[in-house]
């Protein structure tokens, strides 16, 4: 049966379950989840390159704990924040049940944001607080922080390397978000969509938000030739 258009499009918002792992992501995806939803490590944090799913992780977990009730919790990008005052934005934060916090690397030369960060993980673990996974492009001891201090506390406890999915790990994501979507991703279409855009997995996404949008506009299945219309491929 041919693929019928919906009358609206489905979002793929980052859960725990679309979460893609490939063979090299099953141990990170474990962590979150038993530190979210379960009696998990109080510390996490995350690290690896651009489109590896450090942010899908974080931003899922912070997603799960809200929408399963198990506390609340709550998703910062740091490198869209490191231009405020560190207080004004943390305050309150050690009360809740998680805090999710992505991009470290942001606030390599910020000073006040290490000191600040530094102090917020001693009151999280002396005081019972927030739980705390945290993210960033490299392994805490080459973030580049100025503040030994912090270094060492991010060092702390468990550290976790999350790995890019390979091609056929690639295509498998995008058949999956496409179902969620209510669109069919077949095999021949993926792997001409990923021979022809950027290898990241945020891209590809991209790219089939793109093509969603047109396939409802058009209300047309997502074909090779479909694909070279849109994308101008």
């Amino acid at each position: 049966m041919e693929q019928m258009a919906l009358a609206m499009s489905l979002t793929d918002e980052p859960t725990l379950d679309n979460f893609i792992t490939g063979a090299g992501n099953r141990l990170a995806l474990a962590a979150v989840t038993q530190q979210a939803l379960e009696n998990g490590e109080w510390y996490l944090y995350l690290y690896g390159n651009q489109g590896c799913g450090c942010s899908h992780l974080l931003q899922a977990a912070a997603a799960a704990v809200n929408e399963q009730q198990a506390g609340s919790a709550v998703y910062i990008a740091l490198d869209t924040v490191v231009n405020r005052l560190p207080g004004e934005v943390l305050e309150g934060c050690d009360e809740i049940s998680l805090v999710c916090l992505d991009n470290l690397q942001a606030v390599a030369d910020r000073a006040d944001w290490q000191e600040a960060l530094f102090h917020f993980y001693n009151r999280c673990r002396d005081g019972g607080g927030a739980k705390l996974l945290l993210a960033g492009n490299s392994t805490p001891q080459r973030l580049g922080l100025s503040l030994a201090d912090l270094e060492s506390r991010l060092s702390w406890g468990i550290v976790i390397q999350l790995h890019e999915l390979d091609d056929e790990e690639k295509l498998e994501a995008l058949a999956a978000h496409g179902r969620q979507r209510g669109l069919e991703i077949t095999a021949e279409v993926g792997q001409f969509i990923l021979a022809r855009s950027p290898r990241h997995i945020a891209e590809l996404l991209t790219v089939l938000e793109r093509l969603d949008q047109a396939s409802l506009t058009e209300k047309r299945k997502i074909t090779v030739p479909f694909v070279k219309a849109v994308m101008a491929w």
